[in-house]
């Protein structure tokens, strides 16, 4: 796995992985090893499916979930090498031909764009001093206020006698 930082502005980062198609051939050839003997297939004794017709038939399956797997771990890989903390889960997209990288014939290559957290030290609340500010209303204020609230707080009665339709 190769994992390169291609830009870093401010709390952004841009992270470049490149898995190689080898190590993806060899966990399918691995997964489909593991797969055969378990296999019920029509036309074949139950556990003696060849794993080549295994791979044939199932090998882009096996390939689409190794491949979701190795994004998932190679990105927690790759935040862990180049030590940062994320802000938010990193958004991934792929730059590689997933149709050759499925058939084994290039490799998984992707971008991770994220906000990482920042960096710093706390400060003792004892020695910050804060200044609260105040505000001198005056009396077109104050009467101003007391309208609205007297306004709003209206008190309604029922009206007596003949109601006009």
């Amino acid at each position: 796995m190769q994992v390169v930082e291609k830009s870093s502005e401010g709390l952004s980062r841009v992270i470049a992985v490149t898995i190689p198609a080898a190590e993806l051939n060899q966990k399918l050839d691995a997964r489909l090893k593991e797969m055969a003997p378990q296999m019920k297939l029509k036309g074949f004794r139950p556990g003696k499916v060849p794993t080549t017709y295994v791979k044939k038939t199932f090998g882009r399956d096996f390939m689409g979930e190794i491949i979701n797997a190795e994004l998932n771990e190679s990105s927690q890989k790759a935040l862990d090498e180049i030590k940062v903390r994320p802000a938010a889960p990193a958004e991934v997209k792929l730059t590689s031909d997933m149709d050759k990288v499925i058939k084994g014939e290039e490799d998984l290559a992707y971008e991770m764009s994220l906000e990482v957290m920042p960096d710093f030290t706390p400060v003792d609340p004892k020695t910050l001093k804060l200044d609260r500010p105040t505000y001198e209303a005056s009396d077109e204020d104050l009467d101003e206020a007391l309208k609205e609230l007297a306004s709003q707080a209206k008190s309604y009665e029922d009206k007596k006698g003949k109601t006009v339709k």
